[in-house]
């Protein structure tokens, strides 16, 4: 069995990559937005590997590729911006 098949439409430009399973029983259905195999079940609107390797082309989310994971402060008196530490933060 192939490890892969590729299907490509010219007209719309769109592809479609099925990629043959560890245990060689079964292929996933692996598109840019969506992938078939388990691992895309269990971490929905993330890319699983078949993904990253198959469409690098497609983006991370901005969230997770460039924002700060510290919280925005909203203060009154125009101090906005991150936060310089968390708390519990020395």
């Amino acid at each position: 069995m192939p490890s892969k098949v590729e299907f490509v439409d010219e007209g719309e430009g769109s592809r479609l990559v099925l990629v043959l399973s560890n245990k060689k029983d079964s292929y996933y259905v692996v598109t840019p937005a969506k992938c078939s195999c388990p691992a895309a079940t269990y971490h929905p609107g993330q890319p699983c590997k078949h993904q990253r390797k198959h469409f690098p082309q497609v983006a991370m989310p901005v969230a997770t590729a460039f924002e700060s994971i510290r919280p925005e402060c909203k203060w009154p008196g125009g101090l906005n911006g991150p936060v310089d530490k968390i708390p519990g933060e020395a």
